[in-house]
């Protein structure tokens, strides 16, 4: 069972699902803009820059009780995922944007541990995802202003793990014989 390459996308998709369900009337998508298309505001594109791997020396996250057959489920860490995502929130004005922007900070904190969001990503065996604002940037410019278009840009560290799941035989019985010679 394998899902090494898809961590980093997971992390983007749970990272738009959170989102488009704490913030309304905001189009969230989980890729850059192309030249050509005309975006609906406000809408915020989540990328990725790079996305960094670091192996590890396995550990056992979780192991469940033996099936009928004998057999358990363990759940091992196998490597680490550091990324930093780009938000791009696209506004019509500066209020728009500024509305949007608190939205979009609100919900960072709306969780107990403030300005970070822990999300579970369902094709990574349920494992958690830890994403914190680093950075919010105004984008204006000369072309900004002719093209009515606000955008803020938001810095956001990601971390997580990689999973992987393996079914293993349990030992359910355990015999030991001990021979004793009492010949002395």
């Amino acid at each position: 069972m394998s899902n090494a390459g898809d961590v980093p996308d997971q992390a983007i998709a749970a990272l738009a699902d959170f989102l488009s369900a704490q913030i309304s009337g905001l189009t969230v998508r989980q890729e850059w803009p192309y030249a050509n298309e005309k975006l609906q505001y406000p809408s915020l594109t989540i990328s990725t820059n790079n996305p960094k791997r670091l192996p590890i020396d396995p550990y056992q996250i979780s192991q469940s009780v033996p099936d009928i057959d004998g057999n358990t489920t363990v759940k091992t860490a196998i490597a680490f995922w550091e990324d930093t995502f780009q938000l791009d929130l696209w506004c019509s004005n500066k209020l728009e944007r500024k509305t949007y922007t608190q939205a979009i900070i609100d919900a960072f904190n709306s969780q107990a541990n403030l300005n970070t969001v822990n999300l579970v990503l369902t094709g990574n065996f349920a494992d958690l995802c830890a994403f914190e604002i680093e950075n919010v940037k105004c984008i204006d410019n000369e072309r900004a202003a002719e093209t009515q278009e606000r955008r803020e840009m938001i810095t956001v560290l990601v971390n997580c793990r990689e999973i992987r799941q393996t079914i293993v035989p349990a030992m359910i019985h355990i015999e030991s014989t001990v021979d004793v010679n009492n010949d002395f």
